[in-house]
């Protein structure tokens, strides 16, 4: 027998490359001094006080930043139908 696809079949691929699109459409829909904070802590992997460095705000501003950015993202996401993450 052939080995499954890890990646799933054409329906799994699709659902995955539309959940892409939605999030990176949540991703763009956040302001951009949030969006350039979120894609520099977690997309470029720099630390909260390196991030405020990149931005020229102080560290506890980044911080801030930051929060502000998850919260959006949040609401930005559960808009397009994403359930929050069971944290149980």
């Amino acid at each position: 027998p052939a080995l499954a696809d890890p990646r799933g079949g054409p329906s799994e691929r699709a659902q995955r490359l539309e959940r892409s699109a939605e999030i990176a459409a949540a991703l763009a829909s956040l302001p951009p001094g949030l969006r350039a904070a979120l894609l520099l802590r977690h997309d470029q992997g720099l630390s909260v006080r390196a991030t405020g460095e990149a931005l020229g705000v102080s560290e506890r501003s980044a911080r801030t930043r930051l929060r502000d950015a998850s919260v959006c993202l949040a609401r930005a996401l559960r808009e397009r139908g994403f359930a929050p993450e069971d944290r149980s």
